[in-house]
């Protein structure tokens, strides 16, 4: 993914991103926090992009919201940063995908309010997705298949309230 920000890069993040291409994630997050006081967009994108890789598929609520933070933060210093919005997107992805799991632990006490909240993220990650198809046509192919399963997470979230709705009046 970083393929297109590397040819533009400065060299004084060479050594960060290359740490994050070889899956040396804590290194990198290391680095780039010592970069910090730069305020370079490829800074926060360093930081959120290693704070992902790390805990990926056990990261809370708090720290997703805190890594979609971080990588708008990229964003606001540089609007075309094509691999922040993937990298936001996928993150709002998760996010998603850990509310929903949230959601079916106690689905009773949530209601209309956290589906909806699940919907609105995920149009949130289809978005920032788009935008970096838009930015960089070269992402399409990789992201078909994310975008096409849009649609189905959409209605698997109607059909999983439904479910618990049924459920809740048998019981």
């Amino acid at each position: 993914m970083l393929e297109s920000k590397l040819k533009n890069m400065k060299d004084e993040f060479n050594e960060g991103i290359l740490l994050l291409k070889n899956e040396r994630n804590q290194e990198a997050l290391k680095y780039f926090n010592s970069k910090l006081a730069t305020d370079d967009p490829l800074v926060y994108y360093g930081i959120a992009t290693a704070k992902f890789k790390i805990k990926q598929h056990t990261l809370t609520i708090e720290e997703l919201y805190e890594i979609i933070v971080l990588y708008k933060k990229a964003l606001e210093k540089d609007q075309k940063f094509a691999d922040a919005y993937l990298m936001c997107g996928l993150t709002y992805g998760q996010l998603a995908s850990t509310l929903t799991i949230a959601y079916k632990r106690d689905p009773l006490n949530k209601g209309d309010s956290q589906i909806n909240n699940i919907k609105n993220i995920l149009q949130q990650s289809k978005w920032f997705i788009e935008k970096a198809i838009e930015i960089n046509p070269d992402f399409a192919k990789n992201c078909e298949h994310i975008l096409n399963k849009f649609e189905r997470r959409f209605e698997g979230i109607d059909s999983l309230k439904k479910f618990y709705e049924n459920r809740s009046q048998f019981n």
